[in-house]
């Protein structure tokens, strides 16, 4: 039994190395464009909820790795995810031709485009 526990185990951590791929802005977007069309009540079910909130996670993630150990943004105020997931969406549907970069590199352009810092 612990053989084939094992056996099992390990099959399943060797079989997705091979096929892992970077999170790209081809990847968020429709996310992003789902979360919106969800938001707006536009679609209500419940796979679109997860969609939704993946993608509200995961731009709340870059947010705050940029806000807390980067320097590169300087917002005004209290910054909601989801003020964040409209920046990355909306600079996502205005740059089709960057979407096959790292997803987290796009996010990161987005809010450096929406909140830059004062020049020194």
């Amino acid at each position: 039994m612990k053989k084939t526990i094992l056996i099992i185990v390990a099959a399943c951590l060797f079989s997705s190395a091979g096929i892992t791929k970077a999170f790209t802005g081809n990847d968020l977007y429709p996310e992003l464009e789902t979360r919106q069309l969800f938001s707006s009540g536009i679609l209500n079910d419940y796979a679109l909820c997860l969609i939704s909130g993946h993608a509200l996670g995961y731009v709340g993630g870059v947010y705050d790795w940029v806000i807390m150990e980067s320097g590169l943004i300087c917002p005004a105020g209290n910054i909601t995810y989801n003020q964040v997931a409209d920046i990355a969406y909306k600079y996502l549907k205005e740059h089709p031709e960057s979407r096959q970069y790292n997803a987290s590199i796009l996010v990161t352009a987005a809010l450096i485009q929406a909140f830059p810092c004062a020049k020194k």
